[in-house]
């Protein structure tokens, strides 16, 4: 818990705290400015908190900067400085050298919340220490920290809180480890280290080569002296094969060259009709419109001038494939050669089994790392229906307790059947229904409740409520929320005004958990400035 904090600014010096309530008090006449935020903000940098020094700068502006002593009590006693000019830094006491903010929070990690689960410090309590300017404090968004929150980011801040984020962020790992096995064989085939198969109709033509080469080479392995004894018949099959691939490709290159002969005649007729050439036509047709017959003329030009470039385009393709095909006729005539020049017909079969086992484990690894990405693809979709399922069912029970919860102290609140809010968490987006009883009080009342509901449901150490969240709410209510503050066995921090109208009882709780007052008189630092503040 929060001992103590010392400060040589503020009026009083120190502040000592309760384990429990810890009251901050402003007058009857209910003054601002006078520094009750100020206090409950100072509480919140003490916790590690960083919006003293980003959203009450005119404070540092009109006395300076100061340090602030912390003094936590758990095992033992622990004592922590920290300055507002340097609120990076944070001295241990009996420790040489400063520590990093993120090291003194992960310190108060470790004390408050004993589960060792993901989220941080302040991920976890920033959210329930509302204070006037951090802009948290609205009734209908009581899970966003800042109005442009993303939801995941608030989904993920209401599991780590409950402790829930464990079981989903184990399933994530499992997600980002196939992500990044999907992304390996993405690169494989990105850069040509295997030949990717993309398509359902390929990885079948691939499979059917894949079991030919292997059944090839059972025969030959299993019937090799067969094979030694009659191994013309093998070479014979083999230049068959390769004979008629070549007559083929010498097929398609014959149609190719006569296409290509066409069309270079049709590139090579020039065809255009000059103004020399409407002459004769005019004399049997004076009255013809011969700059309009120009025009057509232009047209049918243009026309075929386009018609021209899409022939060249084709001629190239041509000229290009049959490059290619002298190329794979060049390399069959070599193997009919080295066929044909062999002088032990053993030294073709053995290259052939070769060949047909490097064909064997190229096709392999393609049908390998097809069914391979198929797999994982399969894997990341399953995963992540698991986390989406993990997710809903931790929150449908998270949202069940807390609507639980809130109906319970919403009715030590009020009398004669309350309207009780809800919170319901979805996939995209939450709601708090606050259904009929929607006015400005009753909303910060079910703003409170859902606070103390987390408080009570959580490891969550603490609550800073200022002065704004009470301002509208009738006195009764407020009464029995002190109450509510009072039976909670961790450290709540709320500034209210006037002790006054209360009851005796209340008044009472107020006077015994009362750990500074503030007035005109009194003020947090000592004198008072410009800041419209409460």
């Amino acid at each position: 818990m929060l001992k103590e904090i010392r400060c040589d600014k503020l009026k009083d010096k120190k502040i000592e705290f309760n384990k429990d309530l810890n009251i901050i008090l402003g007058p009857n006449n209910s003054s601002n400015s006078i520094g009750k935020s100020s206090i409950l903000m100072l509480i919140d940098f003490a916790f590690g908190g960083e919006d003293f020094i980003k959203k009450y700068s005119e404070i540092t502006d009109n006395i300076g900067h100061f340090s602030v002593t912390s003094i936590f009590e758990f095992d033992h006693i622990y004592t922590f400085t920290r300055n507002t000019e340097t609120p990076n830094e944070v001295e241990f006491e009996g420790q040489p050298e400063a520590s990093s903010i993120d090291q003194f929070r992960d310190f108060l990690k470790l004390k408050y919340f004993p589960i060792n689960d993901a989220g941080s410090f302040r991920g976890r309590v920033n959210l329930f220490s509302r204070i006037w300017k951090k802009d948290n404090d609205d009734p209908l968004f009581p899970l966003q920290e800042y109005k442009s929150q993303s939801f995941s980011h608030i989904r993920q801040n209401i599991l780590k809180l409950f402790e829930r984020y464990g079981i989903v962020s184990s399933i994530e790992r499992k997600y980002q480890t196939m992500k990044a096995r999907k992304n390996t064989l993405r690169d494989s085939f990105k850069h040509g280290f295997i030949e990717e198969i993309t398509t359902k109709k390929a990885l079948k033509n691939k499979k059917d080569e894949l079991i030919r080469t292997q059944e090839e080479i059972k025969t030959i392995k299993s019937d090799f002296e067969l094979y030694s004894v009659n191994i013309q018949s093998v070479v014979t099959k083999r230049n068959y094969e390769l004979k008629h691939n070549k007559d083929i490709l010498i097929k398609e290159k014959s149609g190719l060259n006569n296409r290509k002969s066409r069309i270079e005649q049709n590139i090579g007729v020039k065809t255009s009709v000059t103004k020399r050439s409407f002459q004769k036509l005019i004399r049997f047709f004076p009255n013809v419109n011969a700059s309009r017959l120009n025009r057509i003329e232009s047209f049918h030009s243009g026309v075929s001038k386009i018609l021209e470039q899409q022939l060249k385009n084709e001629l190239d393709e041509i000229n290009s494939r049959l490059t290619e095909i002298d190329e794979e006729i060049s390399k069959i005539n070599q193997s009919l050669h080295e066929i044909l020049s062999s002088t032990d017909k053993s030294e073709f079969l053995i290259d052939r089994v070769l060949d047909l086992a490097t064909t064997e484990r190229t096709l392999s690894r393609q049908v390998e790392f097809r069914e391979l990405k198929e797999s994982i693809s399969q894997k990341i979709k399953e995963l992540s229906d698991e986390i989406n399922t993990t997710v809903e069912s931790e929150l449908k029970n998270i949202e069940e307790s807390i609507n639980t919860t809130m109906e319970t102290i919403i009715k030590k609140l009020y009398h004669h059947n309350p309207t009780i809010p809800t919170i319901s968490i979805g996939k995209s987006n939450y709601e708090f229904n606050h259904y009929s009883d929607s006015g400005t009080g009753k909303a910060f009342v079910n703003l409170i409740v859902f606070d103390l509901s987390i408080l009570h449901l959580t490891f969550l150490p603490f609550l800073i409520h200022d002065t704004t969240l009470f301002n509208d709410i009738e006195k009764d209510v407020i009464e029995k929320l002190i109450e509510q503050y009072n039976s909670f066995p961790k450290q709540t921090f709320i500034s209210i005004d006037g002790a006054y109208k209360f009851s005796s009882k209340v008044k009472k709780i107020i006077s015994n958990k009362e750990v500074i007052s503030l007035s005109r008189e009194h003020p947090a630092f000592g004198k008072l400035w410009g800041i419209s503040s409460n």
